[in-house]
């Protein structure tokens, strides 16, 4: 047994010998020998033969000083005692090398910590680096080709060059200029950089072949190959070969000589064809400006109507008169010209024009034209005035053009005319076709016809085999930079602010531009730059040139509107039924977002509310709540409460006026007067705002004066099945007032059965007859349909599930939902302010009205109820402006 080491015991057999152990280690401490513990006076002998057990102790002498001894380097040893640090050594000095630490080993792993306390004999390695310099080498592109690590004192006469594919290596020198070529025998005494000098070969090959189909093989196959040589980067064209009959199939080859030599130009040789197409690329062969075109059109008009017109006297034309320009273009002589023209408006007139426009196209004679509609020669004149003007034609309001002083909508007729007008093709019998040199596009340069679309190879002067010639245009003068003058980057809500631009250059040839939104929640932008904040947060507004790809852009924040709003719940109407209850709907906005909102009743015997903000009728009587933002009271809502108990006459009477009362009144009727879609694009709640259901006024009703006499066919469909809607209109004409509205209805081929005026109401059509007036057509069958879903006896929420079914109460029913566009499913946004009309069946289920869907008033299309027509009553509203 070894006692206090980790040695593991042994077994010896009888009268051997114990092999004697490596030296146990303890730090501080030198080994002296074992000792057997039953005679610890005597180092124990290990050529003594074993006769018995042994247990064996280590002996040790204390070491007082420790030895500190130096490998590479010339340093005597040091002596420190024990319990010390061995003192920081300066570093020691080696000619051409730099010295690297103390080690522990010679392999330079375990940097010595001079921290530690000395607890044995040390031996340190001194560790050195060599001095070293990095030579930097650069390409001809500034690249770093390599980093070459050179010894102090050492030459770079052993250093490489570098290949570059196309260039023969020259030499290295030390500035990028390459004016200073570098001594590489010169030693090395620092870090430096060396530039590589090449120079361009002109000697790479290059092929070009020449294909011929091969009949016998069905396939093209080399006819002649033919190589030539040339410098890396040059373009080259290949010389076409001659063959009977036949031509290359591209006018020009060309190619960049690649540096490796790769550059192959095959050239197939096909049957001739002698056919050339100019591609116009925007421009045409008649009109130098758009004013020229207009002009010319003037030239036509006043030819065919015996008159002088000019482009201004034109602008000064009544709304009403001269009204011939349809006559003109559906005269031989000038309609084949102009169809273009024609062609164009009906495409993006405006939506009260282009349908006339698209007409005079197809109609076969002015009669087919004006049968449709005697309006459609307004809806022409206005259109084409407001073209050839490049304007907004407004002055007569009902048939408003679309605006031509937009750059697109103004210019975007050239490929049209091109199309149907210019002559385009060509044809060659392989002798030379001189090119058309006189070419417009308003505002660009001609810069030449060239044989691909990416305006790469041009044609000289003329052309001898068939082929495409498209033309290159530059802008004249272009824009070149937007700039806003008064930048903003902060707007109050609501406020307006006007943009000003600066362009540059000046006199550019198009300063127009679009402006847009990113955010039209947050802010609106006019087509004149007049910004209006409609909401908080943060949106960009563009400004883009409309003829190029110019733009800048700025950002503006909408700082959130500090503000405590409060709305109630919708079944409160004024007044607060014993044990009924409302809730306040509080909403807060900027430094009140965090605010705490507390409801206090001034009378709790009359009401209670809770700290959400629900309040609940105790008994009859009046009392406040206060609602306070904090310790601040901000608002007092009077809040009456009554016991109605439905008993008494009175009760009835008080109930029925309360139930038709309607505390919050917020209603918009609007539509933007100048838009291309005033007639269709309408914002609007369908209900008018009132306080109170009940009008209490007289009824002056005059059912003779103005009555009608139903002829069916003409004013009515007939007798009425069933009476399901009323029918609001607020469209009729302003000036006439009642009485001149009252008169319209006599003679004409609509029929409504009130008009509502300024001094009472005229019956018109009798209420049993079906009326013309609702716009969904006599053919247009209303009809209950049973859904299939339970009611609760109130109203429902009515919505669409995701496929296509209507949903009440959130239950699926049996009844599909009108699609969109393309059979797409819609969804509850699509519903008129109205919604789809219901009632509840005599057997509790929830019954719907017959809808439809319909984009005739509204061009994103809403899911609209069916049957004004056939089963309602159409009331006419107007009042009298003078």
């Amino acid at each position: 047994v070894f006692k206090d080491t980790e040695l593991e015991d042994i077994t010896v057999k009888y009268n051997q010998k114990l092999t004697k152990p490596e030296d146990p280690i303890k730090e501080g401490y030198i080994f002296t020998g074992w000792i057997e513990v039953l005679s610890p006076n005597n180092i124990y002998n290990f050529d003594t033969l074993v006769t018995k057990d042994l247990t064996l102790e280590p002996t040790f002498i204390e070491i007082t000083e420790f030895v500190v001894s130096f490998e590479n380097v010339e340093k005597e040893n040091l002596i420190v005692n024990k319990g010390n640090k061995l003192p920081v050594l300066e570093d020691p000095v080696k000619e051409d090398f730099v010295f690297g630490g103390w080690y522990t080993d010679s392999e330079f792993n375990n940097l010595y910590d001079f921290e530690k306390v000395l607890t044995n004999h040390v031996t340190l390695y001194a560790k050195w680096n060599e001095i070293t310099f990095n030579v930097t080498l650069i390409s001809h592109d500034n690249d770093i080709l390599d980093i070459v690590i050179v010894k102090s004192g050492e030459d770079l006469t052993t250093l490489k060059s570098y290949e570059r594919a196309g260039y023969n290596f020259i030499d290295w020198y030390t500035d990028g200029d390459l004016a200073v070529k570098a001594r590489l025998t010169k030693p090395v005494l620092e870090d430096m950089y060396l530039y590589a000098k090449w120079e361009i070969r002109n000697d790479i090959v290059y092929t070009i072949n020449h294909y011929l189909f091969s009949i016998a093989d069905d396939e093209y196959l080399i006819d002649e190959t033919v190589k030539k040589e040339g410098t890396p980067g040059e373009t080259v064209y290949a010389e076409i070969k001659e063959y009977s009959g036949l031509m290359s199939e591209y006018p020009e080859y060309l190619g960049v000589i690649k540096a490796d030599g790769s550059l192959v130009i095959n050239i197939r040789y096909v049957e001739f064809n002698g056919d050339v197409k100019y591609h116009l690329n925007g421009g045409n062969f008649t009109y130098p400006t758009r004013e020229a075109m207009s002009l010319d059109f003037l030239v036509d008009y006043n030819a065919f109507s015996g008159t002088s017109t000019t482009l201004v006297e034109l602008a000064g034309f009544g709304n009403w008169s001269p009204l011939n320009m349809h006559l003109m273009l559906f005269n031989e002589t000038y309609r084949t010209k102009w169809m273009w023209m024609i062609d164009y408006l009906g495409q993006v007139g405006s939506t009260t024009n282009k349908g006339a426009c698209k007409l005079l196209k197809t109609a076969s004679s002015i009669e087919a034209f004006t049968s449709n509609s005697d309006n459609n020669k307004y809806a022409v004149e206005y259109e084409v005035r407001g073209f050839i003007l490049g304007i907004k034609y407004t002055k007569n309001a009902s048939w408003m053009s679309s605006d031509y002083s937009v750059y697109e909508t103004g210019n975007g007729f050239w490929n049209l005319f091109v199309a149907q007008n210019e002559d385009t093709n060509y044809t060659t019998d392989g002798s030379d076709l001189n090119l058309i040199e006189d070419v417009y596009k308003e505002g660009f340069l001609f810069k030449g016809w060239y044989y691909d679309s990416d305006l790469t190879i041009r044609a000289i002067s003329s052309v001898n085999r068939g082929c495409d010639l498209y033309a290159k245009w530059e802008a004249d003068n272009p824009l070149t930079e937007i700039s806003v003058l008064n930048p903003v980057s902060n707007l109050d809500k609501l406020s307006e602010y006007q943009l000003d631009l600066g362009f540059l250059p000046q006199n550019a040839f198009s300063k127009e531009v679009k402006y847009s939104s990113s955010d039209e929640t947050v802010l609106l932008v006019s087509k004149t730059g007049l910004i209006t904040a409609v909401n908080s947060g943060v949106a960009v507004i563009t400004i883009k040139s409309a003829s190029s790809d110019v733009s800048t852009s700025l950002t503006i924040n909408v700082p959130v509107v500090s503000n405590i709003v409060l709305d109630v719940s919708s079944e409160y109407n004024g007044v607060l039924k014993v044990g009924e209850e409302f809730s306040f709907i509080i909403n807060k906005t900027g430094i009140y977002e965090n605010e705490n909102v507390t409801f206090v009743s001034t009378n709790l015997d009359v009401l209670t509310v809770s700290e959400l903000g629900v309040v609940k009728g105790v008994s009859e009587g009046n009392a406040l709540v206060n609602i306070l933002a904090g310790n601040n009271a901000f608002m007092s809502i009077n809040v009456c409460v009554k016991n109605l108990s439905e008993t008494t006459d009175i009760d009835k009477l008080l109930k029925l006026l309360v139930d038709a009362n309607q505390p919050v009144v917020d209603k918009i009727n609007a539509s933007l007067y100048f838009d291309n879609f005033s007639a269709y694009q309408q914002y609007y709640d369908a209900t008018y705002g009132s306080v109170n259901l009940f009008l209490f006024d007289d009824l002056n009703l005059d059912r003779t004066t103005y009555a009608v006499t139903p002829k069916v066919g003409t004013n009515t469909g007939g007798l009425m099945s069933s009476v399901e809607f009323i029918t609001v209109h607020d469209t009729a004409n302003l000036s006439g007032g009642l009485a001149g509205h009252g008169n319209y209805w006599l003679t004409a081929t609509s029929s409504i059965h009130f008009t509502v005026g300024d001094f009472g109401v005229i019956g018109n059509l009798p209420e049993e007859y079906i009326g013309y007036h609702a716009g969904d057509g006599t053919s247009a069958t209303f009809a209950w349909t049973d859904t299939t879903v339970q009611s609760n006896g109130k109203a429902p929420v009515i919505d669409i599930s995701a496929d296509g079914y209507f949903t009440f109460n959130g239950t699926k029913s049996s009844v599909k939902a009108p699609t969109g566009n393309g059979g797409k499913i819609l969804d509850s946004s699509y519903f008129t302010s109205l919604k789809p009309t219901w009632k509840i069946g005599e057997n509790n289920n929830y019954f719907i009205g017959t809808t439809y869907f319909t984009t005739s008033q509204v061009s994103r299309g809403v899911i609209a109820n069916h049957g004004g027509n056939n089963n309602s009553i159409g009331m006419e509203m107007c009042v009298n402006t003078t």
